[in-house]
This record gives structure tokens, sequence and C-alpha cells, in this order.
């Protein structure tokens, strides 16, 4: 897997499955190049309980300005998002697939927002399985979330 991912570093678009999240989570990440300095756009799936495999993966990527995430439900996660440090990061879109409004989605949220100082737009789809209270709560707080970037644009898909 490590062979895989170093010839992988020089790429500006890379997608991500959960399969291969989870092969590198259960190689405790030592397969995570050290860079990916030309990475532009990266697309993953994960399950809710490796929240801390993306966030290696963004301080790795200086350069990332596209970020779509795809988030799975995982009913049995424990590992919880570690405190979340600043990342210098020049991210300009943010798209969050199947958010719940857990209390990980919201605190990753509000890290994109406290530390992308270009980012232009941010688009959270709530999962089917959220209710319209939760997402209404979720839609306001993080709509009350400080930001760094003062032109971002905030879209919330609601799922009725």
């Amino acid at each position: 897997m490590g062979k895989v991912f170093q010839a992988l570093c020089k790429v500006e678009r890379l997608s991500i499955s959960s399969i291969t999240v989870q092969c590198l989570v259960d190689h405790s990440h030592r397969d995570i190049p050290r860079s990916f300095d030309n990475l532009l756009e990266l697309e993953i799936s994960f399950k809710d309980s490796h929240w801390n495999l993306l966030l290696k993966l963004l301080q790795r990527s200086p350069k990332l300005e596209r970020l779509v995430i795809h988030k799975e439900s995982n009913s049995s996660a424990t590992p919880k998002l570690k405190k979340l440090p600043a990342l210098p990061l020049v991210l300009k879109v943010f798209a969050f697939n199947n958010c719940e409004g857990s209390e990980d989605d919201l605190g990753f949220i509000e890290c994109m927002l406290q530390n992308a100082e270009g980012l232009e737009r941010m688009r959270i789809d709530f999962a089917s399985s959220t209710d319209s209270h939760t997402q209404n709560q979720t839609a306001e707080k993080v709509s009350s979330f400080s930001r760094r970037s003062t032109n971002c644009q905030l879209k919330f898909n609601h799922i009725p």
C-alpha cells in the first residue's frame, strides 16, 4: 500500500474510497506520504470513526483547493475527532455529504470555516436519516461559526 501512495504523492486530483481509508487506518496511517505537494482536489469517502486520517491528509496537502467528503454512517464508531489543529488551508470549495449534525461533524465544519482563508463556498448535504429539527439546528450552528473568509457562501441541502 505504501508504494501506491508514494506514487500518488505528485497527483493534482485524488479520490479515496472508504475501503482504502480502512486499509490506511489498519496500517496506522504509516503508508501516507509526508506531503501531497501538488494536490488540488481531494474526494474522500470514510466512516465517521476516521476523522483523524482526514485531518492528517489535510495537513499534508498544502495546496488543496477543493475538498469533497462523503461520510458513511457507522453506528459502532468509537474513535472521536481529536483536538483540531490550526490548519493553514487555501481551500476554496468544501462539500460535506451525509452530514448528521454530530459533534464531530460540527467540529470539523467549524475547523474548515476558521482555517480556510480563501473559502468561497461550503455546501452541506444532510444525511437522509437526519431529522428536520437536527438539520435546522445544525444549519443555525454552522451559520453562527466565525469564518476566516468573509466571502464564504454557505448552502444547506435539507432532506425532507
